[in-house]
């Protein structure tokens, strides 16, 4: 209960700090994130339908009621409060599992200290992103396998395949841990139980879609986005196809969502722990092992799943998904205390000066504005930048008497939150029928048009030659290295 109070003031104190800099929604994904769960409740055809392909539902799910209040709609705090909560819930957790692990309670409260004071998660979870809610659900189900709880580990990895695809990887790694610890029978219990959230999106996309693959390979995939950035002229990742330097990206991004110091030291952590808990070595390696699926899965992704990672110190030198890095967190916060246990004597001195060395480091990296501290904030900040700036324009131009608008849910759907201008006065791809009528007719249903060059608007505009003599641009934005976006008016 301490525990989580704890945690409870520190996102608080974050999350505040966080709104009250205008942050919650830099990143592209927590505007759509956001704008997903709103019209779940608000649009033309509001249901389960809006929930779409790719991304997983379970974070719009939760954040639904509170973004039907405009409030926190339009601030994006209602999209971010899945994300506060699931933070408290994760170090409640992960300070469940220190204290399972170590006997120690100093011990305990110095790997919760590590998770509470990074400041790249704590930013994260003062956001709409859902980058921390699959971390609960990952210490949740490493807590639940300590404890030989099949059935609770599955749920929680069926919260977690419902959030995002890394638990779809992480399953069948948790099936082998409980074949081997509590026999086939038990393995079966929890796979039978993780296994329905993959068969529920499964069935989802085939009945929407026509194909239950369709987040695979459909228009809107990791991989159709790829092909498309290529075919733009944006660079390949250099560990395309290419284990090696996808791990060393990884790891990289890992040194600095968490820290240098902290990272090795988990690792070394790892084998003390091990050393000190011989007498139940195969329990505890397998475990503990759990923890560094991360480290498996996302430069395997890099490499093979279309998942570029960038990093601003290495080629291209620019900013994409380094906040992945942050799910070695719970590895990081749970083994670098471990590495203590090594001393004879002054055990809980040496995590509490642990604890003070990494705390301090952000405070002098922030302080010092080093250009690696904060780096989950600096990708969103900077890949924002201009996209805010047109989004903040055409806003202003929806709001001057736009009664029913035209736009794709892609980047500029952000306008619409901004304006505070409900979706039930849009057309969008999820108004499958309107979405047809309007590609026809635009005069007749909408009198205005929002298009960002190369979404599905534009493309469809290119495609009337009836839409030049009923509209008429009032707005251009064009910025470097970003698609230029109009605004029509019905003349």
């Amino acid at each position: 209960m301490i525990a989580g109070a704890l945690a409870g003031l520190v996102s608080t104190a974050a999350f505040l700090f966080s709104s009250r800099l205008g942050a919650t929604l830099y990143f592209g994904d927590s505007v759509a994130h956001l704008n997903i769960a709103r019209k779940i409740l608000d649009g033309k055809t509001p249901g389960w339908t809006e929930i779409g392909t790719v991304w997983l539902p379970l974070p719009h799910l939760l954040a639904a009621p509170f973004v039907w209040i405009d409030a926190l709609w339009r601030t994006g705090i209602g999209g971010a409060l899945p994300s506060a909560m699931a933070f408290v819930v994760g170090a409640v957790f992960l300070y469940a599992i220190a204290l399972q692990w170590f006997e120690d309670r100093v011990l305990a409260w110095a790997a919760l200290a590590l998770y509470l004071v990074n400041l790249n998660v704590l930013y994260l979870q003062a956001t709409p992103m859902n980058e921390v809610q699959a971390m609960a659900a990952f210490l949740a189900a490493v807590y639940y396998a300590g404890q030989r709880s099949p059935a609770a580990c599955g749920v929680a990895i069926l919260a977690g395949t419902l959030i995002r695809y890394d638990h779809w990887f992480y399953l069948p790694f948790f099936t082998l841990y409980f074949w081997r610890v509590v026999g086939w029978r038990q393995a079966a219990r929890f796979t039978a139980v993780a296994s329905i959230g993959p068969l529920l999106w499964l069935i989802h996309n085939y009945a929407l879609y026509g194909n239950a693959l369709e987040w695979f390979n459909g228009p809107y995939s990791a991989a159709a986005i790829q092909v498309r950035a290529h075919s733009a002229g944006q660079p390949v990742h250099p560990g395309y196809h290419d284990l090696r330097v996808a791990v060393l990206y990884y790891w990289k991004a890992s040194q600095l969502v968490i820290g240098r110091v902290p990272l090795w030291l988990s690792v070394a952590g790892w084998f003390v722990f091990l050393r000190f808990r011989l007498r139940d070595s195969a329990f505890c390696i397998l475990n503990s092992a759990l923890l560094w699926l991360p480290l498996l899965f996302y430069p395997l992704s890099i490499a093979y799943g279309s998942v570029p990672l960038f990093l601003p110190q290495w080629w291209p030198f620019s900013f994409y998904n380094v906040r992945y890095a942050s799910q070695m967190l719970p590895a990081v916060a749970l083994l670098a205390p471990a590495a203590v246990l090594w001393l004879p004597r002054f055990r809980r001195q040496a995590a509490l000066a642990l604890v003070l060395f990494v705390a301090a480091g952000w405070v002098l990296g922030v302080t010092r504005t080093r250009a690696d501290a904060l780096v989950v904030f600096r990708e969103a900040q900077a890949n924002s930048m201009h996209r805010r700036y047109a989004v903040e324009l055409v806003a202003k131009e929806l709001s001057r008497g736009c009664r029913e608008i035209w736009l794709s849910g892609g980047d500029m759907s952000g306008a619409m939150t901004a304006a505070g201008i409900p979706f039930r006065r849009s057309i969008h791809e999820g108004n499958q029928d309107e979405w047809l009528e309007v590609s026809r007719h635009p005069e007749t249903l909408v009198d205005c048009v929002v298009a960002n060059q190369g979404d599905a608007v534009d493309r469809a505009i290119a495609r009337l030659p009836q839409f030049e003599p009923s509209f008429r641009t009032v707005l251009e934005v064009s910025a470097p290295g970003e698609p230029r976006v109009r605004v029509y008016r019905k003349r």
